[in-house]
């Protein structure tokens, strides 16, 4: 989340810096332009960090689209890369391989394929599965965290980093430490 926040200051503080040159014709006043002067830092910073995380979601877009297609991933799975996208729908969200990661209910992996190998190095990937001690688990949830638990246990190399929290409101829900 506060890797959004320079674009949001970028935007606002243009907007502002705009309005202050519209509504006034005349120079402004000195302790005004140390403030502009400020702003302009601030701008400039923020343009800085925009392009590095640009930079940085371009990069990890490879990485993605090289996990896409890795051959540990499942056939299947791959199959659906052509419908889901998955370079651009993570560059999309920003992704970038240092990032924390909570993936929330992981069902049949197909995302936690992609992310695991990507993150492994520099980030961190939680997958928040259901809560086997939670009211009212079925079937289908119960078969869902055990694929999970599964693949952690059985392929290290990919999955075992992969943190593991819970999900199951209202019962349930522990993400980790803050």
């Amino acid at each position: 989340m506060s890797r959004a926040r320079p674009s949001v200051l970028l935007v606002l503080t243009m907007l502002v810096a705009s309005a202050l040159a519209c509504s006034s014709p005349q120079s402004p006043p000195a302790e005004s332009k140390a403030d502009a002067s400020a702003a302009a830092a601030q701008v400039s910073h923020a343009a800085t960090a925009s392009a590095s995380h640009a930079a940085a979601v371009a990069a990890t877009a490879k990485e993605v689209a090289a996990a896409a297609i890795a051959p540990d991933r499942s056939p299947e799975h791959i199959a659906r890369n052509v419908y889901r996208h998955p370079a651009e729908t993570l560059a999309f969200f920003g992704l970038e391989d240092d990032m924390t990661v909570i993936e929330a209910l992981p069902g049949e992996l197909w995302y936690t394929e992609i992310l695991a190998p990507v993150l492994r190095d520099k980030g961190k990937l939680i997958a928040a599965g259901f809560d086997m001690n939670a009211k009212g688990i079925v079937d289908y949830q119960r078969k869902a965290q055990e694929l999970l638990v599964g693949r952690i246990a059985n392929e290290p190399a990919i999955f075992g980093k992969v943190g593991i929290a819970t999900l199951s409101p209202p019962d349930g829900i522990d993400l980790g430490a803050p």
